[in-house]
This record gives structure tokens, sequence and C-alpha cells, in this order.
């Protein structure tokens, strides 16, 4: 963002990558993003079949004691025909993303990036638009998620519930996938809007498909640790990797790894400055959201990526390349 000759803050469309940061940042509350709220109402309000995909961080967004099983059922109490998770679309990319590791490197490129943040992904092709190849092909849970619901429902309209503001311009880039993106603060606006009161709610019978990696993608470091797993699951040893968090931070450790000042094969990058858990569009304190997603994550019964037999199957269906 930067001052104009009228000295009005203005954004420079050629620089931003849609993260969010400048809506946190604004001191007078002055910059919020596009909303479809009122679209997604009168698209549950039309009939059609509108699914709900909630980002792995949904744990205790609604309240410390909300359960997964309130959540599930507040949200198709609004007219959702279904709910699915992103962490099973975690899965999918984390599986793929080992493949294409495998295929690249160290045979094609000395290292590939991750791809599940659309604003880092943006940050490179931006600001390193000759390290572009560095990019992981692999769509972003997001993606891969809303592609496996749609060919599971090919009726679907699918509507995207996490953390992040950027989510909402990649879903214009992929709109094969993604029909809507909510942040978390919408869908409370929505629930309220509606007299749902989630810990109010009756429970009702649910289980994560997802494994606990999966489930993890947006704790620290973990997109790279399902993806080193997942090389181990195929009996490939760990490769040498490297996390950053924040934009600048990212732009100058990716900087090192490029000038060989260390030794990464597979580069884990994040917008956010904790991660996805830090998203702008979150309601609950980061601290918070990881000891509870931690907790829900060894509470799955998907040990292993591999254990994950619709992320497997899924990965053999849908088209998981961008």
């Amino acid at each position: 963002m930067t001052a104009g000759a009228d000295r009005k803050a203005k954004i420079d469309t050629q620089k931003c990558v849609q993260c969010g940061a400048c809506r946190s940042a604004c001191p007078f509350g002055a910059i919020d993003e596009r909303s479809s709220i009122v679209q997604l109402i009168q698209t549950i309000k039309s009939g059609q079949q509108v699914y709900a995909l909630l980002a792995p961080s949904f744990i205790g967004q609604l309240g410390f004691k909300v359960t997964p099983e309130q959540i599930v059922a507040a949200i198709k109490k609004m007219g959702f025909a279904g709910v699915e998770e992103v962490a099973v679309g975690a899965d999918m990319a984390a599986l793929h993303e080992a493949e294409e590791f495998m295929e690249k490197v160290p045979a094609q490129q000395s290292f590939i990036t991750s791809s599940c943040c659309s604003s880092f992904v943006s940050l490179i092709k931006q600001h390193l638009p000759e390290h572009i190849n560095k990019i992981s092909t692999t769509v972003s849970p997001m993606v891969a998620c809303g592609r496996y619901v749609k060919t599971k429902y090919p009726d679907a309209v699918t509507v995207f519930i996490g953390p992040c503001i950027a989510k909402k311009g990649e879903a214009r880039q992929f709109a094969d996938a993604i029909d809507y993106v909510l942040t978390f603060e919408e869908l409370f606006c929505m629930l309220e809007g509606a007299g749902i009161d989630p810990a109010a709610v009756t429970p009702e019978e649910y289980a994560t498909k997802a494994s606990g990696f999966g489930i993890s993608f947006p704790l620290h470091k973990g997109v790279q640790g399902a993806v080193a797993h997942a090389l181990q699951e195929a009996g490939r040893p760990e490769p040498a990797m490297h996390y950053a968090s924040g934009l600048e931070h990212c732009l100058e450790e990716l900087q090192k790894v490029i000038d060989g000042k260390i030794k990464c094969e597979l580069f884990e990058g994040m917008a956010c400055d904790r991660g996805c858990i830090d998203g702008p569009g979150g309601l609950t304190e980061p601290g918070l959201v990881t000891v509870l997603l931690k907790k829900y994550a060894a509470e799955a019964q998907q040990k292993k990526l591999h254990d994950d037999n619709e992320a497997v199957e899924a990965v053999k269906k849908v088209n998981m390349k961008v």
C-alpha cells in the first residue's frame, strides 16, 4: 500500500497479492473484502445443492466449547446440503505433491515450493518471475476438495469457508472448483442472521475422514510435514526442508535458498505470519486454534496419509494440477 499525491492510502494492484494484511492493518477499518453472502443465501433459497468446504482451522472458530459435530449441524441447519472437510483436500495435495517432488527433485530442479497459499504463489510470480518453475503445480487443498466434491455431486455448488481472504481471489481463478468463499467471520454473520447458536445446536453423528496430517496443514510447518510423511510412506528419505511465514520473510528466505545459502529441496511459504491459523478472516486467537487443532488431529482415526482412502482414490479421479 502506498500514499498518493493526495496523501490518501492506495493499494498498488500491480504488487497486491490479495493476502488481506491491509484489512487487518488499517486503523480505521476502512478496508474490507468483497462478500458473497447475499448471493449465497439466494442460491440456498433457490433449492440448489450447496456444500460447505470447511478449512481445517474451523476448530474453535465458533466458540471454545463448540464441537465439530455442532458446527456441522449448525451449517446444515442453514440449508447447506452437506459439509466436507478441506483437510481431505490437504491429504490429496500432500499425496500429489510428494509424487511431483519425486519426479522433479533433483532430476529436473534443485527444489520446489509449496503451492497451497495463493498469496505466496503470487509473491513468487510478481517478485521472482524467473523462478515460477519452482512452484509446485499441485492445486491447493481448497481446489482439490472443490473438484472432488463436484465429481461426487455434479450439480453441487461449493462454498469454501476459512480464515483466508486470498481464497476469494483464488476461487475466481478456479471457477471449475469453487463457487463461493466465506471467511469464518462471514459464516458467523450468517448464523447470527439465521438465529442459529452453534453452542445450542444438537450435534449430529460426525467423524472426520481426513488424516491427522491433512488436519495439521494450517499449523507451523504443517504442509512440509505432510509431504515429508507421504514421501516416507513411499519409502523415500525426508528431503531438506525450509519454512517461512510472512510475505517479507518468505521473500528473504526464498532468495537465500536460490542463492545457495540455505540447503533446501522443499520450501513451504505462508503469507500470514503464523500460517493459515492467523488468517485475517478468523475469529479465534491463533494460539487457541493451535491447541484445539492439534488435539483434533491426534484424535483422527487415520494416522497415515494413505489411511485416508477417500483422498487416495480422489487423487486418481481429480485433476490435481493447476
